[in-house]
């Protein structure tokens, strides 16, 4: 069984609950938990593969004319927002590859 843990936090019950890999030691997985793993990986790399394109999307179109025809100010956050895109898309990367994705 995985562990649980439940605390008061004000008038609301908080559960925490470990994540599968951490159920128990060494146990390995069921095949309802295999499946349910795999398709949490596949809309995992869905989400991945839809945020990559938008990225490309943006990419391109920071080196467009139509880019430099904005004002500063929109230039800037298009900017920082591809760099939290390229993050966002290398953290959902890394997960990936934890679960063998």
């Amino acid at each position: 069984m995985s562990k649980k843990d439940e605390y008061k936090d004000g008038d609301a019950t908080v559960t925490n609950q470990a994540p599968l890999q951490e159920k128990d030691e060494g146990a390995d997985l069921t095949k309802a938990e295999q499946k349910m793993v795999k398709e949490w990986a596949k809309g995992l790399g869905e989400e991945k593969s839809q945020l990559d394109s938008k990225l490309t999307k943006l990419v391109y179109f920071l080196d467009s004319p139509g880019y430099h025809e904005l004002d500063r100010a929109e230039q800037e956050r298009l900017t920082i927002q591809r760099g939290i895109m390229e993050s966002y898309s290398n953290i959902l990367g890394q997960r990936l590859d934890a679960v063998g994705g």
